[in-house]
């Protein structure tokens, strides 16, 4: 009757023990850290690309790319991603994405990525993960593996903003340059460009609304300036203090891009990288195309604009 007992006790603790497993979720972790031959800023364009991830990543059919869980760090720019896949299924996958600071190149990035596996009901799985977990591991190390391929070989288009090689047609520009803080841009070079047409009837202009602008980055907070509108007479006379420039044709990298000024250093970083993964040679200095809406005061040019930046070598 005792040993019935001591049965009875055993098989409970049993019992109980089978359905804390089942009930209670297992979670295993799993990091690496991965070199890539570009910038922190293209890294983080294609990682905030969530309608790429399924080039790269392994979504469940009820996942959804376009609206996968994903969290920013706006206080880190650059720096951290946050993502959470099958949230509510019987697996999930939270993912976490460093782009650690501390590099020993400048033009290069070092990623610390880590990924929690968390199986929340099916025993079966629990048990591989526990005892072997290989079968994950090799899913995680197979998503790093994707994504530094695709970085090695990044596409044409990325998160925003579109780049080719074009052929840009010589232009009669009259221009005016300045010196401005980089933060400042923007609201110069519309000031300058209004200045600039005060002195053109608009049958003089071949684009009267679209603004040609080049820079010179001086250092990381100042930047000069160069605008133009596009003259229709090759012959028209420009006077002081404008100057009249004659661009002949050359051929150029041209992103086109979705945003802001703000973002035109960012977006030259990740054309930096385009240029070298082919090969290329760039000039020092580059050109922006865009249209700015003058009958709407104090707005920010937030439409699509073109940069054109010379390429003096293409493999």
């Amino acid at each position: 009757m005792q040993w019935l007992k001591i049965i009875l006790v055993l098989l409970f603790f049993i019992l109980i023990a089978f359905l804390a497993f089942l009930l209670i979720p297992v979670n295993r972790t799993f990091h690496t850290k991965l070199g890539l031959d570009i910038s922190d800023v293209t890294v983080y364009r294609a990682l905030k690309d969530t309608t790429k991830w399924r080039h790269w990543y392994p979504l469940n059919n009820s996942s959804d790319s376009q609206g996968l869980p994903i969290h920013f760090d706006s206080l880190a720019k650059n720096r951290l991603v946050k993502y959470n896949v099958g949230g509510n299924d019987e697996i999930s996958w939270k993912g976490e994405i460093k782009i650690n600071p501390k590099k020993i190149h400048k033009d290069e990035s070092v990623l610390e990525w880590e990924e929690k596996v968390v199986i929340r009901k099916n025993i079966y799985e629990k048990l591989r993960i526990l005892f072997d977990p290989s079968g994950y591991s090799d899913r995680f190390l197979g998503t790093v593996s994707k994504f530094k391929g695709r970085m090695d070989h990044f596409a044409d288009q990325l998160s925003g903003i579109r780049m080719e090689i074009l052929d840009i047609p010589s232009l009669d520009l009259a221009t005016r340059t300045d010196t401005v803080p980089l933060s400042e841009v923007e609201n110069q070079i519309q000031e300058i460009y209004k200045e600039i047409i005060t002195h053109f009837r608009d049958d003089q202009l071949k684009y009267p609304d679209l603004i040609q602008s080049r820079y010179s980055m001086l250092n990381d907070s100042t930047v000069q300036i160069q605008v133009g509108a596009v003259l229709k007479d090759s012959l028209a006379i420009v006077k002081a203090p404008l100057k009249k420039l004659d661009i002949p044709a050359y051929k150029a990298l041209v992103a086109h891009a979705d945003g802001h000024f703000a973002d035109i250093k960012d977006d030259m970083k990740i054309m930096d990288d385009w240029l070298k993964k082919h090969a290329a040679r760039k000039a020092s200095d580059f050109w922006v195309e865009h249209q700015f809406l003058f009958d709407s005061p104090g707005s920010k040019n937030s439409l699509s604009f073109n940069i054109m930046q010379p390429v003096y070598f293409l493999k």
